[in-house]
């Protein structure tokens, strides 16, 4: 290839590299930021499964009054949760005098600005403990 050769074909290909760029760069920033929201949606629904399983623990013990499940789940949220959830919501709805439920449900923050959250959910069961006597049903 003669240098004459050379340089046409740098001619002709002037500019494809900012072409280029131009195309790359926002997908790799699309690409960054569904790895942030991913990472985001990960940790909220840490935060809500280990408040329900919080809430569990603390509601299942013998003594433990009607509400304490959901106070230690709200209180775990408060400890853990980092500005992480919106729009939470405890319950313990399909608790029985024999069974502790505890579910936590709220959004993930979102990264990516104008989408809402994703929707988490944790929820944890456990049976209550109770005293019985050796031989008693």
């Amino acid at each position: 290839m003669t240098r004459a050769e050379r340089f046409s074909r740098a001619r002709r290909e002037r500019g494809s590299i900012t072409l280029e760029v131009a195309v790359v760069i926002p997908a790799m920033l699309v690409l960054m930021f569904v790895v942030v929201q991913g990472a985001v949606v990960a940790y909220a629904l840490s935060v809500v499964e280990s408040a329900a399983s919080a809430g569990v623990t603390s509601g299942r013990s013998a003594d433990a009054g009607s509400g304490a499940g959901v106070a230690r789940a709200r209180a775990a949220l408060a400890d853990r949760g980092g500005g992480a959830l919106r729009d939470v919501s405890v319950s313990d709805a399909g608790s029985t005098s024999d069974t502790v439920r505890i579910t936590v449900s709220g959004r993930s923050v979102s990264v990516i600005p104008g989408l809402p959250g994703l929707a988490v959910r944790g929820s944890a069961h456990a049976p209550r403990e109770r005293f019985t006597l050796p031989g008693a049903p």
